[in-house]
């Protein structure tokens, strides 16, 4: 009896470097934790031996699906001189204060203060959940759906040891909390807020020097506008009291579309707010009494993209032409900002902010830039203020900036206006004739954010009857600063250009060629595979390896199932022919499976347990061995230790139960 298996994948000592012999893939860098115990970052392709981030141990070679991060601005950071958009409610927020879990001084502290009532921190305007539906507009997502969600964020104890993670949806307020002891690093009171959630799951992993990532997922109906947020408390479950200064910090808050919470995914925030910037898709364009420019405003235009040259080189500049309805003519986002939010600086409705586009002249001569509300019903009863300057696109001037429809207490201020001719800096083989027009002021951020490009027939003459006449435009930009300034311009899709997507990881083996010539298994093989569960829950299957002929045909799969169930399946043909179910493995434990399958006759054990039989035919043609997937497209979430194959001479069932009582 041969013991020495055939095939031998130690991934806990191969000391970081992967078997050549295995074809590794990843299309994105992702994160892991190195052997010092900080989130580190693996660059594509490159796999990931992630170690425990309390003991240091290594944990093995980590294997996940690929996911999004929908919360931008992730670590409370956005970029250099900027201003955050995160805020505090009954609290302050002090950012860059401490320590975070990959080394930086980047943790933000939050501090309650003596209202009387909930002290948290929130992101403005919350996270439209970009992961949904990737391909189709925020504002055409169906109504009503319920979405899984995941919320996590590394939480520390100050001065106070208490806090609640919240995931919800901002329209409804349903969603999912759990209560988290900082000191003890222990979970309690998980469960549903508001009405129609589900709570799924929640999970606690201790970090170096007091830190934990706590996570929590839930079925949220109808997520458009998502929060996950993290608030003080006194007490284990009370969130509502007078604070005193008391203070927990907070870092790399991750919302994803999944029933887990994967590795840590950083995500920034970017200069540019204004969603669809690179090509006008979904931008108003109406004739006649439509109001399809948002308010009652009637668009009375037609606005025709990707027709010429634009600065970057590209042909994805538009033409607006008016037309003969008396009035302006103008096109603009139909949800204005759409995606992430302004924080009102100047009271609790306003924001300073700095609004660009580019310019350049058709058979039109003048056009007009204005940024403002589409109405506040807190302010000015619905009423469009703004800021505005007027453009000479022959002589390349601007005049009269100004602010537009301010009423009653209405604080809309402009501050000032600017115009750059092409070729600049950034674009330095842009054609000529183009124009950046920028204008700077304090405008209504409460509802909506509109920057609108308008026709004029004279300097400031916008209302007016058309005749066909055009300009041409691209490239527009909202930007907040604590500073006003304008930025290079940053193009963005219809979804946020900040959120971060990771793909998933690929590891494959074939069993034949590459220096390995290993038996068609017709005879049998024994399989031994050693591995950690995901530490945040099950998804609806978690497979930890499988050996195949390439496709989901032949195949002897070991995987996780939706109720934590480890178990072997074996399909021959197309049909299953076994399956042997291990018994429930909790999530983030360490456990070895083996199994002996040969012709009409197959044995399993999990940690040299008891033996569970099953028969049925064996699959043919196993050609191909996969590490944390496959051949359906489901991933394991967790780690692999070890996988170890007999052939053509296989253990014995008492050689198996002692294999895999082993450590890898």
């Amino acid at each position: 009896m041969r013991w020495g298996p055939a095939l031998d994948e130690n991934f806990i000592r191969m000391r970081n470097v992967l078997d050549p012999r295995i074809a590794f893939s990843r299309a994105s860098s992702a994160t892991f934790v190195g052997q010092n115990g900080l989130i580190q970052t693996a660059p594509i392709d490159a796999p990931r031996f992630d170690y425990n981030p309390s003991s240091l141990a290594l944990n093995g070679l980590l294997i996940e699906q690929g996911s999004v991060n929908q919360q931008l601005d992730s670590n409370f950071n956005i970029f250099t001189g900027g201003i955050d958009r995160w805020y505090a409610s009954a609290a302050s927020l002090m950012f860059n204060s401490g320590s975070a879990p990959d080394g930086t001084n980047s943790v933000a502290t939050l501090v309650d203060d003596s209202v009387n009532g909930p002290h948290g921190a929130h992101y403005i305007n919350g996270a439209f959940p970009v992961g949904i539906n990737p391909n189709i507009p925020f504002y055409a997502w169906p109504v009503g759906v319920p979405q899984v969600e995941s919320c996590s964020m590394f939480l520390r104890a100050g001065s106070l040891g208490f806090a609640q993670v919240q995931l919800y949806e901002n329209a409804s307020g349903a969603g999912v909390a759990v209560d988290v002891d900082l000191r003890a690093g222990t979970l309690a009171n998980a469960g549903p807020i508001g009405s129609g959630s589900t709570y799924l799951g929640s999970n606690i992993t201790p970090y170096s020097n007091g830190t934990y990532r706590v996570s929590i997922s839930g079925v949220i109906p109808n997520p458009h506008n998502l929060s996950c947020v993290p608030l003080t408390e006194d007490s284990l479950g009370n969130i509502s009291y007078s604070g005193n200064g008391g203070t927990i910090a907070a870092w790399g808050i991750d919302l994803e579309n999944n029933p887990i919470s994967t590795s840590y995914l950083y995500s920034a925030s970017i200069p540019n707010l204004q969603l669809d910037s690179d090509n006008f898709a979904y931008w108003s364009t109406g004739g006649g009494n439509t109001t399809e420019c948002g308010n009652g405003i009637q668009c009375n235009s037609a606005l025709t993209t990707n027709i010429i040259v634009a600065p970057d080189g590209t042909i994805s500049a538009a033409q607006l032409a008016d037309n003969s309805t008396y009035g302006n003519h103008l096109t603009n986002h139909p949800f204005g900002l759409g995606g992430p939010g302004l924080v009102g600086t100047a009271g609790p409705y306003y924001a300073s902010v700095t609004c660009s586009a580019f310019f350049k002249q058709g058979t039109q001569r003048f056009a007009q830039l204005q940024c403002g509300t589409g109405g506040s019903s807190f302010v000015n009863n619905e009423a469009n203020s703004g800021i505005a300057v007027d453009i000479d696109l022959q002589n390349g001037t601007i005049a009269n900036g100004r602010s537009f429809g301010v009423s009653g207490s209405d604080q809309t201020w402009y501050s000032g206006s600017s115009i750059e001719a092409l070729p600049n800096a950034q674009f330095p083989n842009s054609p000529p004739g183009w124009y950046r027009v920028s204008i700077i002021g304090t405008i209504i951020v409460e509802a909506d954010v509109h920057i609108q490009m308008l026709l004029a027939s004279s300097l400031g003459g916008i209302s007016y009857a058309g005749t066909g006449s055009t300009i041409y435009i691209w490239g527009p930009q909202v930007e907040q600063h604590q500073t006003p300034q304008w930025s290079a311009y940053t193009p963005v899709s219809e979804i946020p250009g900040g959120a971060t997507a990771r793909a998933p990881d690929e590891a494959m083996q074939p069993l034949v060629g590459n220096q390995l010539n290993l038996p068609s298994f017709d005879a049998g093989l024994s399989w031994i595979v050693s591995g950690i569960t995901a530490p945040g829950g099950v998804a609806s299957a978690q497979v930890a390896a499988e050996l195949d002929d390439g496709s989901s045909n032949n195949t002897i799969t070991l995987n996780r199932d939706s109720n934590g169930h480890l178990q072997f399946l074996i399909f021959s043909g197309g049909t299953v022919q076994a399956k042997l179910d291990l018994g429930a493995v909790p999530s983030g434990t360490a456990f070895r499976a083996g199994l002996n399958a040969r012709e009409g006759s197959f044995v399993a054990t999990l940690d040299g347990g008891p033996l569970l039989m099953g028969s049925g035919s064996m699959p043919s043609q196993l050609t191909v061995a996969r590490y944390g997937s496959d051949s359906k497209g489901d991933y394991w979430n967790g780690w692999l230790r070890e996988s170890k194959l007999w052939a053509p001479t296989l253990l014995t069932n008492l050689q198996l139960q002692s294999a895999s009582a082993q450590a890898p």
